[in-house]
């Protein structure tokens, strides 16, 4: 499968980085981590480097040309009193400043979508972290001298993790329990963050995570497969891309809090049954539940009004979807091969995209709460496109067969 495909050469870029035990509590105080991690989109500079922000996360884009000496990447951006996490480097990065002869990364770097360009062959990259595989395919494609767990590694009997902004954050669990429990301190520190904790283990079968959780790095349980419970945490806001990709999860009810959903969050779970959506969620990536063959049973948030592309795809076993009606917008392929028997498109609806219930080879009813003024184009526009056919709808089975067969390759817009 593609997407798995492309997130498992991703997952060779992953940083999985450990540091040490600091004075946590002098930490705490200097500090600004206080708020939730923030959910705005923008930019920040400081001392000259660029850094990107959204929804929790933050790269480093650029440095100063005439940068020299060492550089080190904050562990955390503050905007607005609210903190976003140091997960990434972009590849032009250091590009252009050949007077850097080290780079201090922090626990946060999570993975490159590309491994970074340096100006200078000679720069040494000082990582709070110890080896692993992952990790060393990262550092190794710079073809650079890597310094492994610099500063000090923090490391205990079931965990080790490091200290960041006087916070814990989880780097590896390495306990013999099936069963895990993230606590809500190490080292005398909240745990705040875990990253790549759980990646591939092929013994836990449940994970609870203390209510002082509000960040989950992506990928975390990544291909889990033996895992079936998971308890969230009731501060965590975002849930990052692929954090559960082709994991053995069995049920999901996601805390009250959440707000975002990135995409593939939960696809390709062959497990999974059961899925309960939060009223507060309100952003959503593309295939959040893609190939999940078992999922029978969906709860929406009470508000929203997109359903994201390929949301549903290939969810064979998913038999009927009840869409809120503040739902406007039924985007591409959304419920392609899912199978679904009969669906109610809610009045407020005004556009289903390409594909959207192409393949739905059980569909037999669609029933319109606004049958009136609809037409079929090549452009999701309303104010492009091409019209192909404008009509009414009163009949059920004829929809169906519109939506699924003659007219599946065209938007459908109202209005």
């Amino acid at each position: 499968m593609k997407k798995i495909c492309l997130v498992i050469a991703m997952m060779l870029c992953v940083a999985t980085l450990l540091s040490c035990f600091v004075a946590c509590r002098d930490e705490s105080e200097k500090s600004g981590f206080q708020n939730s991690y923030g959910l705005a989109d923008g930019e920040k500079v400081i001392d000259g480097a660029v850094y990107t922000y959204s929804k929790g996360g933050a790269k480093l884009k650029s440095v100063p040309q005439d940068a020299e000496g060492e550089f080190v990447i904050p562990a955390y951006l503050t905007v607005e009193d609210e903190y976003y996490m140091l997960n990434g480097i972009e590849k032009d990065a250091f590009a252009y400043s050949p007077d850097i002869t080290s780079v201090v990364v922090p626990s946060g770097i999570l993975y490159f979508d590309e491994s970074p360009v340096f100006a200078s062959e000679d720069i040494v990259i000082k990582c709070k972290a110890q080896p692993n595989a992952l990790l060393g395919e990262t550092f190794g494609d710079t073809g650079l001298e890597t310094v492994w767990g610099f500063d000090n590694v923090k490391d205990e009997e079931k965990f080790d993790y490091v200290i960041e902004g006087g916070k814990a954050y989880i780097t590896a669990y390495k306990g013999e329990s099936k069963n895990v429990v993230i606590p809500p301190q190490l080292g005398g520190c909240d745990v705040e963050f875990f990253g790549y904790t759980f990646f591939a283990n092929e013994e836990i079968e449940s994970v609870i995570m203390a209510d002082t959780v509000k960040y989950i790095a992506p990928y975390a349980f990544f291909y889990t497969l033996s895992m079936r419970e998971v308890k969230f945490s009731s501060n965590l806001k975002i849930l990052e891309d692929f954090t559960f990709l082709s994991s053995g999860i069995e049920s999901v009810t996601l805390s009250k809090g959440i707000e975002v959903i990135k995409t593939a969050a939960f696809a390709s779970c062959q497990n999974l049954k059961k899925a309960v959506l939060p009223d507060s969620a309100n952003d959503f990536g593309n295939y959040i539940f893609s190939d999940c063959v078992q999922l029978s049973s969906v709860k929406l948030p009470s508000g929203i009004k997109k359903i994201p592309y390929g949301i549903f795809s290939s969810c064979i076993a998913l038999e009927s979807v009840d869409l809120p009606d503040t739902v406007e917008y039924i985007d591409e392929e959304a419920f392609n091969f899912c199978g679904i028997k009969e669906f109610v498109i809610p009045s407020k609806v005004y556009c289903i995209g390409r594909n959207a219930f192409a393949n739905c080879f059980n569909l037999n009813s669609v029933i319109f709460e606004n049958t009136a003024s609809w037409r079929v184009a090549n452009s999701a526009s309303s104010s492009g496109g091409i019209t192909v056919y404008a009509f009414d709808i009163a009949e059920k089975e004829k929809a169906a067969d519109m939506l699924k067969e003659q007219y599946k390759d065209y938007f459908w817009l109202r209005g």
